[in-house]
């Protein structure tokens, strides 16, 4: 660890309007922290990522992009990030090809879209974690969302839910559901609740 600026520094990622021959450290930068591991990142490729913030989830971020469909080239540029944000679209449905992100892919964040289901491609997201559905149109939780066993987080709010699939009491992960705003009857989610005890 080195002190740079004030800061302990252990790790250094340089934000370059353009990438550099062989991700090399400019040489200003290379004689002043030698001893920090440092990455060197295109701007493109950090922009892509919500933050950077120590602890959070890098992320593909297509939020308030105003797409009806996901891009061509979708699956291909969200592969190596764990996150994925389309929020805040227009989106009514998304792809199969979702499930080409089932290695990577940990956090899906749907929310204010026009969804009004879930292609059952969903369930092979086996390492999802996070699920944010908030804001769409769905009208159920289906039996594919019960599939997702490393699920900790479910939001479902603010939709027109009036089905909750029984296999979401299964998912032994799961640690937050949040059905709030929803037309689900109180004594479906008892059920629910009992059926996980």
């Amino acid at each position: 660890m080195r002190a740079l600026c004030g800061l302990q520094v252990q790790a250094l990622r340089v934000k370059l309007s353009a990438p550099l021959a062989g991700g090399e450290l400019p040489p200003q930068l290379a004689t002043t922290t030698p001893s920090v591991a440092a990455e060197v990142v295109d701007a493109a490729a950090l922009d892509a990522e919500e933050g950077g913030v120590e602890g959070e989830t890098p992320t593909y971020s297509l939020e308030k992009q105003g797409l009806t469909a996901l891009p061509e080239d979708f699956v291909a540029a969200a592969r190596t990030f764990p996150a994925v944000n389309l929020s805040c679209n227009k989106l009514t449905a998304f792809a199969p090809s979702i499930s080409a992100l089932a290695e990577s892919m940990t956090e899906l964040n749907v929310s204010e879209n026009a969804l009004e289901t879930l292609p059952s491609e969903i369930a092979s997201l086996q390492r999802l974690r996070v699920l944010d559905l908030s804001d769409n149109k769905l009208t159920e939780i289906p039996d594919s969302v019960g599939e997702l066993v490393a699920l900790e987080r479910l939001d479902a709010y603010k939709n027109a839910i009036t089905a909750l699939s029984p296999c979401v009491a299964d998912l032994a992960c799961l640690l937050e559901l949040n059905l709030f705003n929803n037309k689900v009857a109180a004594p479906l989610l008892e059920s629910s609740c009992r059926a996980r005890r």
